[in-house]
């Protein structure tokens, strides 16, 4: 059995090992980072904001969150640099968990970078009921973290991966240790996103320092994106998976098997296809209202809002149906399907139809690209593994 795996993100390479398991021939197709490479190191099963809990999370996708450098803890606390302490199903394992702390003073590792103000997050984080509940108390540390004068106008991601070497870890475990000399004493010590591009360098950090230490959540430019993208590669490698570059356009099914088409004119052959190309974000949703077809003064004719990015078969729909063709000629009113004019927005739901991951003959879909799946990390992960499998089976 061979299986082709459209999309690199979470969902795509969950299929893609889960296909692997089950003894399959995989190749995955990858084009330009998505949504998960803009992953900020919090992995949820539901929209944060609105649930908490410890949802269970399957053998495998416990296995494979271990594999790409993220902690299983349930009802883990983190700090974003946004000001704000947010609750996670899991995270990355350079991210400081507040939940497991005692109680006490945290330091905080100021740097002179766009988007990180040590004293102001440390006063909005001491304000918050979460850091009050735990007796947690925010403080800036003294001292000076940026080895070179470029890093000043550098993003964060770029400084973290200067962390991954060696020597520049322990140059910033000197500072770290020197700056709590001259401090009160403290439970932990809280960075900016700086701990590693290729692996996380948070533990390597607490020990040098013999402290817990850890990252804030960056909004932008985190480097969890980064070392995501990294441990994607060395696990697709180490599985045998094998991967290539390019623009998946449509998915063509006969009896023997099928064909998918990249841009270019290649073509791969298999006896089944995943698409997990994401949802309005990453790509795989097209926003395509009927103004895009203007000729004169009013469009020729109304059509559907979305469409796939990949002609595959798959019908487009929301809340378990297809969507209907919009009654104006000039398509969908914006204000109507987007946060926060929608209490349940379109924006949120439209994506491809299935059935237990079957959307189309031989086509499988995974992650954001289903309708009506939330859009978190674990329920994409759970969604690739079980298209990967049903894939495989046939």
């Amino acid at each position: 059995m061979k299986v082709v795996v459209v999309g690199s993100g979470i969902a795509g390479v969950s299929a893609a090992l889960a296909a692997r398991e089950q003894g399959a021939e995989v190749s995955l197709v990858r084009g330009a980072p998505g949504a998960t490479s803009l992953s900020f190191g919090a992995v949820d099963a539901a929209p944060w904001e609105r649930a908490r809990g410890n949802e269970p999370i399957d053998a495998f996708c416990t296995k494979l969150l271990a594999t790409l450098g993220f902690r299983d803890a349930p009802n883990a606390l983190l700090a974003a640099a946004s000001g704000i302490l947010r609750g996670a199903r899991a995270h990355d394992e350079a991210l400081l968990d507040l939940a497991q702390l005692p109680a006490g003073r945290v330091g905080v590792v100021p740097c002179d970078q766009f988007g990180w103000d040590a004293a102001s997050l440390a006063r909005s984080w001491n304000a918050l009921p979460a850091a009050i509940a735990r007796n947690l108390f925010f403080e800036a540390l003294p001292g000076v973290f940026c080895k070179h004068t470029d890093e000043h106008a550098m993003s964060l991601a770029e400084v973290a991966a200067r962390h991954d070497d060696g020597a520049r870890l322990g140059w910033f475990a000197d500072a770290v240790r020197a700056s709590l000399a001259r401090s009160a004493p403290c439970v932990a010590v809280i960075t900016p996103p700086w701990l590693g591009a290729e692996r996380a360098r948070a533990a390597a950090l607490s020990e040098r320092v013999g402290l817990p230490c850890g990252e804030a959540m960056a909004p932008a430019a985190s480097p969890s994106g980064r070392r995501f993208e990294a441990a994607r590669d060395r696990s697709l490698a180490a599985a045998g998976v094998t991967t290539t570059a390019g623009w998946a356009e449509s998915v063509r099914v006969a009896e023997a098997g099928a064909t998918l088409s990249l841009e270019g004119g290649a073509q791969i052959a298999c006896d089944a296809v995943v698409l997990a190309i994401g949802g309005v974000l990453g790509g795989g949703i097209v926003y395509a209202p009927a103004e895009a077809i203007f000729s004169d003064a009013m469009p020729p004719y109304p059509r559907h809002g979305f469409r796939a990015s990949v002609s595959a078969g798959v019908v487009i729909g929301a809340e378990g149906r297809e969507l209907a063709v919009p009654g104006s000629m000039f398509g969908l009113q914006a204000e109507a399907i987007a946060w926060p004019f929608a209490r349940d927005p379109l924006l949120d739901r439209v994506g491809g139809l299935c059935r237990d991951s079957l959307a189309a003959e031989r086509v499988y879909i995974a992650g954001d690209f289903i309708a009506d799946r939330p859009r978190t990390w674990l329920a994409a992960m759970a969604s690739g593994a079980r298209a990967g499998k049903a894939a495989a089976r046939g």
